[in-house]
């Protein structure tokens, strides 16, 4: 499952994967330079909670249900 963070300084969305050596991370969209840093951030809640999302619909298909 993919998490999200926002780099602040570089204005940067950025996505970041457990590999079970350490996280690696790359850019997924520079920010907009009038987006306030908390709508960054907000975007970052919004896209880590889609992915878990869909990671669960991966992870627990509909038809293993029975």
């Amino acid at each position: 499952m993919s998490r999200y963070a926002v780099d602040v300084e570089r204005r940067l969305l950025l996505a970041t994967h457990a590999t079970g050596a350490g996280d690696v991370g790359f850019t997924v969209a520079a920010l907009p330079t009038d987006l306030a840093q908390d709508d960054g951030c907000g975007r970052r809640r919004v896209w880590t909670g889609f992915d878990r999302v869909l990671w669960r619909c991966y992870t627990h298909p509909i038809e293993a249900a029975g």
